[in-house]
């Protein structure tokens, strides 16, 4: 696909991850700390 389509799809992967939570453990701590502050912070708006 596109670049952009490629860019969406990594978007929507890393929103999934955010909002339904890290996995701790393939995280560093200061990486998973920050998922864990994003979580219910955070929207995705696609075209």
């Amino acid at each position: 696909g596109s670049a952009a389509d490629i860019i969406k799809i990594a978007m929507i992967k890393f929103h999934s991850i955010i909002t339904e939570g890290c996995l701790t453990s393939d995280l560093d701590e200061s990486l998973a700390s920050h998922c864990s502050m994003l979580k219910g912070r955070c929207h995705i708006i696609l075209q």
